[in-house]
């Protein structure tokens, strides 16, 4: 007992785990617990006697990459450290499979990572919700139709990684309902298939977005053929209700100077990468920062993307072609501006960015009753939840929390306290910072009232 407290007092001085190995400080299953939780990354330098059960559900619920560190047996885990650096009891399936569900319900992609044998359906079904594009990472043994539903109803673009032999009428229209601009990933032979009438109802009414997505030459032989098919006339007697889709454009989802945008290649390929919305002229063109994430550019002019971003209300997505490189006065690259945007809404209630005071009070495991109390920074608020910035570890995903809030604003005090679920840890790259997502529980008036408050403070 005294060994393993002295250990513990002496890695207190090591800031990571790599930090503790350097200065050959005594690891336990303890310390090794506390620095994943911290950063899921150092799990890469955990010795394998200390990945225990513990530690890896820890680092997964920190960040799902981590499990590109695991080898086979690190998904069953120890139940207990072995300081002998034998197998020792190990973890059952059901543990395994609980890695796998909660890192790709953070990543879908992070599929490609989980073995064969754990990609069961409830673990296959939370990558595809999370992102259709993980559809490309199963086997054609492994996908079914309720698979391919479920990424096209999260991504129609998830559409080119379906064979053209399983591309069934309903999927070919969830597709192209989910994401209009996905009607280019389509063959000729899927819109002329039997039962593809409220496919075809839906680009005809649709035509001028039609055309300018596939170029004038490809859908006037579209068209051509179309008109020569015996699903015409089925198809122009489609309810309105299908085939008129709403015409939203950036500026009508208020997209805001600063909103981080995602874009991927047309061609299939999982990278992507992460810019930033500088503003729009309507109907001329998209200003972007191609490196907003630090990464030199490698954006092709005349290249067709998909764009992806989060409003705060609102996720959308569209399809755009890049137009020029600006090099001065300042780098941005333009990009086509979209006919229209394709959204759905994620959120009932409007995030707003902040920047005040707070404090998270997260139970005291040491003292029954006390809570330890933890400064952050309020980056974003809204009535259902919000984003902290701390400079240490607050706790992992699914912890019950307090958010306290004190702000002064002029001859007002505002103090609320609301208690809240973390729901998502992330840490930017080369940042010591922690970003943490809460979600609050149900909220009172009295606790509405000063936070609808601060909201309109901040956002005047």
């Amino acid at each position: 007992m005294t060994n393993e407290t002295t250990s513990v007092t002496t890695a207190a001085n090591a800031s990571s785990i790599t930090d503790a190995i350097r200065k050959q400080i005594p690891l336990t299953q303890n310390q090794c617990l506390e620095y994943v939780r911290r950063n899921a990354m150092d799990l890469e330098h955990v010795p394998a006697s200390l990945r225990t059960m513990p530690v890896l559900l820890a680092a997964v619920q920190q960040n799902g990459a981590c499990i590109q560190f695991f080898d086979q047996d690190n998904w069953y885990g120890k139940m207990q450290p072995d300081a002998s650096g034998q197998n020792g009891n190990e973890g059952s399936e059901a543990f395994a499979q609980e890695l796998a569900l909660t890192a790709v319900s953070q990543d879908g992609n992070l599929l490609r990572l989980v073995p064969a044998k754990l990609r069961i359906e409830t673990v296959v079904k939370a990558a595809l919700e999370q992102d259709g594009w993980a559809l490309q990472y199963l086997q054609p043994q492994e996908v079914t139709d309720e698979a391919r539903l479920v990424a096209l109803q999260q991504s129609g673009y998830a559409l080119r990684f379906i064979d053209p032999a399983n591309r069934k009428p309903d999927l070919c229209l969830a597709a192209v309902l989910n994401a209009f601009p996905s009607c280019k990933v389509l063959a000729l032979s899927d819109y002329l298939q039997e039962g593809s009438e409220r496919l075809l109802g839906l680009i005809l009414s649709n035509w001028e977005e039609f055309e300018h997505i596939q170029g004038a030459e490809r859908a006037a032989e579209i068209r051509q053929a179309i008109e020569s098919s015996p699903l015409l006339q089925a198809a122009k007697s489609q309810p309105t209700d299908l085939t008129n889709l709403p015409r939203l454009s950036l500026n009508d989802l208020g997209v805001l100077p600063g909103t981080p945008l995602l874009i991927r290649s047309l061609d299939g390929s999982s990278q992507q990468r992460l810019v930033q919305f500088i503003g729009s002229i309507l109907g001329q063109g998209v200003f972007i920062d191609p490196l907003a994430d630090g990464s030199e550019s490698n954006i092709e002019n005349g290249q067709t993307y998909i764009v992806q971003g989060f409003t705060g209300k609102h996720s959308f997505s569209f399809l755009s072609k890049i137009l020029h490189a600006i090099d001065a006065p300042f780098a941005c690259t333009i990009i086509e501006y979209p006919m229209r945007v394709d959204s759905v809404r994620v959120r009932n209630a409007l995030r707003v960015k902040s920047d005040w005071p707070a404090f998270l009070l997260r139970p005291n495991p040491k003292i029954k009753g006390a809570f330890i109390e933890i400064p952050v920074r309020l980056h974003d608020l809204s009535l259902k939840g919000a984003r902290v910035v701390s400079d240490m570890y607050i706790g992992y995903i699914g912890q019950k929390i307090t958010l306290q809030i004190k702000a002064q604003l002029q001859s007002d005090t505002v103090n609320v306290c609301v208690d809240a679920e973390i729901r998502h840890i992330s840490q930017q790259n080369g940042s010591a910072q922690f970003y943490t997502g809460v979600q609050f529980a149900e909220t009172t008036l009295e606790q509405k009232m000063p936070i609808n408050y601060l909201m309109s403070v901040q956002a005047a």
